[in-house]
């Protein structure tokens, strides 16, 4: 069977819609004008709810049959109506029915399986699409009116010196948890910052600093910095490059700290930097895991079960040609420290700590894209007849995590180490230098040795994997990440990154109970 559909429109057709357009329109008329922009929104609304009736009543209703329309057409002619050969639209003059304005289909006949088939699939069909429809109007209209502009602007950062950051943290030693950032970027002057920090996690970890820094962007700068932090679960494998997995245990760490640094622009791109830390750090038997480290090892490390207390004096020397914290694309930077560590308590440990640390961020083929490569090493040289506690040996932790690898998983007075990542950006909320989210790969490949002949010969650890920063009007403030070595695969979320870690520690409430 073949029927045609006739093309041209009939003007009673065209009116009626004219009319109901009108309506429509109406009831958004404001002041004498009508807004363009609910009228489209009412015009998605209105159209989909006509739809949905006009199917309900097609289901529902029964239809003409053949003799009757006949008996109407024949009707119409006895009251001498006859249909004229052209009519008029909208659009210009509608030419009488040939090929050329009808379109001619197939007309299958559907069985009647198809038809309880399409009823219940249309029933569950309708609501979800007039609810869609109507949500897109609606935010249609909270959209060109402004108001989801300004919710972003009121939930979003704002333009203040003074506020406070919301932060999620998860895997490490740490659990799930998060805390709260207070700051103030213009402490009794338009230079100084101020930032209290707080952080508590599922496992009971604790974690509370405060961070001053005067004369920020200035030549001579001054910073302050303490804290306090409690890990009841910190791990203890043993100590060496050949420490087992299985040789897992648990103990309780405490540390406090507060320190004073000044530091002084040389020449462009190449400061000085001197500090005096005070530091404190105790361990004793974990709180709930086990085995606990006296179970599991007969010779306990140097250190466990006393509390370290010592004075930390560190000089550096910095070359930082970066502009930024964010997403650099480009730009050097090299670190030498040197520190030396003396024993306030009863004892006779003394120890010098060198470190170096070089990063370097490569612009790539197109923009936003770089390879940002890091290198790093310190080492422990001990000073006195006293072994070095076991909880100031070099461990890998922030930053230096060998990121496949669970925190504190190694340890001793050697650690070296090379961080690489890709970095390409994936969301940006306003423009392309602000808020959003950048996505990277990662590779990282290091080891620790107890004397420095053996930092080439220990075996080398590598981890793989992939992430996610965030990054704010601020610069850097999280990272999403995991990564997969040998043993495990790592999940981690910090608000600290790998790369210029340094930068700002005593502000940043860097843990000062190693030197990093």
């Amino acid at each position: 069977m073949r029927a045609s559909i006739d093309t041209r429109t009939p003007k009673s057709t065209q009116d009626r819609a004219l009319a109901l357009h009108a309506r429509a329109c109406s009831f958004f008329h404001i002041g004498g004008q009508v807004d363009s922009r609910r009228t489209r929104a009412a015009e998605v609304v209105t159209l989909t709810v006509a739809r949905a009736l006009a199917l309900f009543l097609f289901l529902l209703l029964p239809l003409p049959s053949p003799a009757a329309a006949n008996e109407a057409k024949d009707g119409e002619q006895d009251q001498g109506e006859a249909a004229p050969a052209v009519r008029s639209s909208f659009w210009g003059e509608v030419p009488a029915p040939s090929d050329s304005v009808t379109h001619a289909f197939e007309n299958r006949k559907r069985g009647a399986w198809e038809y309880v088939l399409l009823v219940p699939y249309q029933a569950i069909h309708i609501p979800f699409v007039v609810a869609f429809k109507t949500l897109q109007g609606t935010y249609m209209v909270l959209d060109e009116s402004g108001v989801v502009q300004k919710t972003i602007d009121l939930f979003g950062p704002r333009e203040v010196p003074w506020g406070f950051l919301a932060s999620v943290r998860a895997g490490g030693l740490s659990g799930f948890g998060g805390g709260v950032t207070l700051y103030h970027d213009a402490f009794f002057g338009e230079h100084n910052r101020l930032k209290i920090r707080t952080k508590w996690t599922t496992t009971n970890n604790q974690k509370y600093t405060l961070g001053v820094l005067f004369n920020d962007t200035r030549p001579f700068q001054v910073q302050f910095g303490s804290g306090y932090r409690l890990r009841p679960n910190a791990r203890f494998f043993g100590i060496g490059s050949r420490s087992r997995k299985e040789d897992e245990s648990w103990y309780t760490q405490e540390t406090a700290w507060a320190g004073l640094g000044f530091s002084q622009e040389l020449v462009e791109h190449i400061r000085a930097q001197a500090s005096g830390t005070y530091s404190s750090v105790g361990t004793r038997g974990p709180e709930d895991e086990s085995p606990a480290i006296e179970e599991q090892f007969s010779v306990l490390p140097p250190g466990f079960g006393d509390r370290s207390h010592g004075v930390t004096f560190s000089l550096m020397m910095a070359f930082d040609n970066t502009l930024e914290d964010g997403r650099p694309e480009s730009g050097t930077v090299l670190q030498a420290k040197a520190s030396s560590y003396t024993s306030t308590a009863d004892n006779d440990v003394a120890f010098w700590t060198f470190r170096g640390n070089a990063e370097q961020f490569i612009p790539l083929w197109h923009t936003e894209r770089a390879l940002a490569v890091r290198a790093y090493a310190s080492w422990i040289e001990n000073n006195s007849d006293d072994p070095v506690p076991f909880q100031r040996l070099m461990e890998n932790d922030e930053p230096d995590e060998f990121r496949g690898y669970r925190t504190l998983r190694w340890r001793d007075r050697g650690i070296a180490g090379v961080s690489i990542e890709y970095r390409f950006p994936v969301f940006a909320m306003k423009n392309r230098r602000g808020t959003g989210l950048d996505a990277y790969a990662l590779a990282d490949f290091g080891n620790v040795f107890d004397e420095l002949s053996n930092a080439l010969s220990e075996e080398v650890t590598s981890s793989f994997g992939g992430g996610l920063r965030l990054i704010s009007k601020r610069g850097f403030s999280g990272r999403l990440e995991v990564a997969h070595s040998e043993e495990e695969t790592v999940f981690r979320i910090r608000a600290e990154q790998v790369f210029q870690y340094s930068k700002g520690g005593l502000y940043h409430g860097r843990d000062k109970s190693a030197l990093r």
